[in-house]
């Protein structure tokens, strides 16, 4: 088991590290196109692209300590960690979705807006295949080693690429006519930012609540116990997840007459 952790953990670090990378580049690729062909929309793909560095970083690090050993402080290991590195990623996305909604408000009641050159489609077409590719490789590793962080992390990396889809959508509407239609462009990226920083808020408050699996999962706990040799009846199953692991406590009762070593 503890071999497997390490693989999950050399897994996500190395995924993770791959996502900042990409993320860095397209940072630096989105707001030179939103500079140099005038695209609001860009520029606002390329926060959301910082915010997912940012929450890589975040990540890695939660990572790293999540790792370690479990302590006398610490009975049920350092995953909490995750937990809560989840709920920053969480916020994060939250404040900058919001921020850039009120922005883009003024900008369209204003109407300060313009018509991006050409070449800012091509731009948000590359962004929209990589993090789409990112996504789905974060996900099979997220998937592969049971890590919430990592798929709150694809999740991230998912409605960037949408964001992207979106910014794409705006730029030919501007340039079919639509003057406003990079702004309401970056109008869309800031809602998916809203809906994604929930989805991740919500994970990880549900974690912090030391709530138990779900329902599935209990019963299928309780046939595993039942089934086993000498188990007459589950008197008391309690369950918690930190970081994708799950932690039980039960009580079972076994047949009165049988030696408290069998027992």
């Amino acid at each position: 088991a503890m071999a497997k952790d390490e693989a999950g953990d050399q897994a996500a670090r190395r995924i993770t590290l791959l996502g900042g990378l990409v993320n860095l580049v397209l940072i630096v690729v989105k707001a030179v196109g939103g500079l140099v062909y005038g695209s609001v929309a860009l520029l606002a793909d390329a926060l959301h692209s910082l915010t997912d560095l940012v929450s890589d970083m975040v990540v890695y690090v939660a990572v790293r300590l999540g790792s370690a050993e479990a302590d006398d402080n610490h009975p049920y290991g350092h995953r909490r960690f995750e937990t809560i590195a989840s709920l920053a990623v969480g916020l994060l996305v939250l404040a900058t979705g919001l921020g850039l909604i009120l922005e883009t408000a003024r900008r369209l009641q204003t109407q300060d807006w313009m018509t991006p050159g050409t070449p800012a489609i091509a731009v948000a077409a590359l962004a929209v295949l990589s993090k789409e590719a990112l996504y789905h490789a974060t996900v099979r590793v997220a998937n592969r080693h049971s890590r919430p962080i990592l798929r709150a992390n694809a999740v991230h990396h998912r409605t960037d690429a949408l964001s992207s889809v979106a910014v794409l959508v705006g730029l030919g509407a501007s340039m079919a006519g639509l003057s406003s239609g990079d702004l309401l462009a970056a109008l869309v990226v800031g809602l998916l930012f809203l809906h994604g920083g929930w989805g991740i808020l919500a994970e990880a408050l549900r974690e912090l609540s030391e709530a138990g699996v779900d329902d599935a999962t209990y019963a299928k706990m309780i046939d595993i116990m039942m089934q086993t040799g000498g188990v007459e009846d589950v008197h008391l199953l309690k369950t918690k997840t930190v970081g994708g692991l799950i932690f039980a406590e039960a009580h079972v009762q076994v047949q009165p007459h049988i030696s408290v070593t069998q027992g």
